[in-house]
């Protein structure tokens, strides 16, 4: 095969619409995910997972 100018053009507009599906979806879902942000730590070898809503809260809600 050939590699053409037409083919690469091709091929850029199928990762370019793929792409853009993909933004798509994954601002639907930022759009759905709740406010704060989600801290980890870890106790005895297990996650944690605490839920923090304001900066100035070092901790947050388990």
């Amino acid at each position: 095969m050939r590699i053409t100018p037409e083919l690469i053009r091709n091929i850029l507009k199928r990762r370019l619409l793929k792409l853009e599906k993909i933004k798509k979806n994954r601002e639907n879902s930022l759009k759905r995910a709740p406010e704060g942000k989600l801290r980890i730590s870890s106790s005895k070898g297990r996650p944690q997972y605490y839920c923090r809503y304001e900066k100035s809260d070092k901790n947050g809600i388990y």
